[in-house]
């Protein structure tokens, strides 16, 4: 029997939409996982996680400075944590300037490189007057105290202009975030402003433990336990107490109520806490930050 042309169609009639089912999967697929804007977002979202990284970075060995100069902040001190964010000013630098990223991500980086340089000059210029403060001398104690507040005023402007230099971007970070979040699945959980103020509970947990307070001028270990009690020791003799922490007029007051009446009530306005580091003021050394570290 003779052979058709059907005999010889049929076959590739068979096997044709195979091929183009098998060429338009691997179009797909490689399209999938070659797709421009998702590599721009996991490359954005990777430069994003690395700017949060060394933020932390920056705050935890700014704190682990504070305890290891604790009390005796002198050059050393000033040196390491200038020396600590120009470090950190460089290693961002080296994410913003990377070409797979997002412009707006690098908008951020940018903002943010701003941030630390604002920082690195406001902290140098308070190191130099607080040190042409610290050196001068007395002889008289209305001179003194004079000092003290003048030391105490220097260092509510540094911590007022801190904070101003850290949240003046807030908001078109917030806003280049948004942009973010529309164009990129990948920063779809992603909070690009958090609060810098604990609240009030989240305090409360973090003062619970032992406390190093380096700043008082006898050696003073504070313990603060769940149950509302806790241990003040003075100069090796310890005092035990009740505590309360309280919110008023904008101020947050760690009170201790000694039992047996040994010494007097004592209140702490906490200003700032971490796991690490807990900053306060006692009405005793006015408007001076005081330090303590975690044991």
């Amino acid at each position: 029997m003779a052979l058709k042309t059907e005999h010889f169609i049929t076959p590739i009639k068979l096997v044709l939409p195979g091929i183009i089912v098998s060429l338009i999967g691997l179009f797909v697929s490689n399209y999938i996982f070659n797709d421009p804007v998702k590599i721009r977002g996991r490359n954005s979202r990777t430069a994003w996680d690395n700017l949060k990284r060394y933020e932390k970075i920056y705050e935890e060995n700014s704190e682990e400075l504070t305890c290891l100069y604790g009390s005796t902040n002198g050059d050393l001190f000033y040196k390491d944590l200038l020396h600590l964010q120009e470090m950190t000013i460089e290693n961002l630098k080296m994410f913003r300037d990377d070409k797979d990223i997002d412009k707006l991500v690098g908008s951020i980086i940018n903002l943010r490189i701003d941030t630390y340089t604002q920082l690195k000059q406001i902290t140098s210029g308070f190191i130099d007057s607080l040190t042409k403060l610290a050196n001068m001398v007395f002889y008289d104690s209305a001179a003194f105290k004079e000092n003290i507040r003048q030391q105490g005023l220097l260092q509510q402007q540094f911590l007022v202009d801190r904070i101003h230099v850290i949240l003046r971007d807030t908001s078109i970070i917030k806003n280049l975030g948004a942009e973010l979040k529309r164009t990129y699945a990948a920063f779809e959980k992603v909070v690009f402003v958090e609060p810098i103020i604990p609240t009030m509970d989240t305090i409360k947990r973090r003062i619970i433990g032992a406390w190093s307070m380096l700043s008082e001028e006898v050696p003073t270990k504070l313990e603060l336990d769940q149950a509302n009690t806790g241990t003040l020791t003075l100069d090796g003799t310890n005092y035990s107490f009740n505590w309360t922490f309280e919110e008023s007029d904008g101020q947050r007051t760690l009170a201790l109520h000694f039992k047996d009446n040994k010494i007097d009530d004592r209140n702490y306005q906490i200003i700032h806490c971490t796991n690490k580091i807990l900053q306060y003021r006692t009405g005793k050394n006015g408007n001076i930050l005081m330090i303590a570290c975690r044991s």
